[in-house]
């Protein structure tokens, strides 16, 4: 049985279409009107890129029980996890976060919904001039990849979940910068840990 069936598959991307035209038609309405609200309004990229997100995560915490439903076959705890194979979900949880990778990186925006999608993570410098920052994508609030690095020569905070960057990109991931981000923001990876290790035990001792 397919995980989505084709008239799912072509009723999202006609949606996805549409929403792609409203997008196209706001910012043709700005330019002509001199109305720089409307350039605010998000593409459906940015949805697309956080749903992938979303769907990533969902599989990354469903991995582990639909292991363990394999290790203990009799588990009813676990029973409902045999929907998806540990290959299927795997497969589900890889390819989204490619996906969700490779539109980002040519994807100008950095916009998320609900702390999925994409987030710039800046120096700390007071030169805005000489501040370099890297695009990350982001499942709640946690920077999952790097995208691309970038100069960035201005910022304007538009709403929590949403700022504009005037930037020029780098030729490659600054990983010096990439890895600072990484170490300041420990304690979130901290947390991931204990969510993965409370996930084991869920499972593990659930069936025992």
């Amino acid at each position: 049985m397919p995980i989505i069936n084709i008239d799912t598959l072509i009723t999202l991307l006609i949606a996805f279409v549409l929403l792609y035209l409203v997008k196209k038609l706001f910012d043709h309405s700005a330019k002509i009107s001199g109305i720089d609200t409307f350039r605010r309004f998000p593409s459906p990229f940015s949805a697309l890129i956080s749903l992938l997100l979303f769907v990533a995560l969902v599989a990354a915490f469903m991995v582990i029980p639909a292991y363990f439903s394999h290790v203990f076959p009799d588990c009813w705890l676990l029973r409902n996890v045999q929907s998806l194979s540990l290959l299927e979900l795997l497969l589900i949880l890889t390819g989204s976060i490619a996906l969700a990778w490779f539109i980002a990186r040519f994807h100008p925006d950095f916009w998320m919904y609900s702390g999925f999608g994409t987030k710039m993570y800046l120096t700390d410098s007071d030169d805005s001039r000489s501040r370099i920052g890297t695009k990350w994508l982001v499942a709640l609030l946690v920077p999952v990849l790097p995208i691309r690095s970038y100069e960035v020569v201005g910022v304007q905070q538009i709403s929590w979940e949403h700022t504009e960057y005037a930037t020029e990109a780098l030729e490659s991931i600054r990983w010096d910068h990439v890895m600072d981000t990484v170490y300041r923001r420990w304690w979130i990876y901290g947390l991931v840990a204990l969510g993965i290790i409370a996930d084991i035990a869920f499972s593990v001792f659930g069936c025992l």
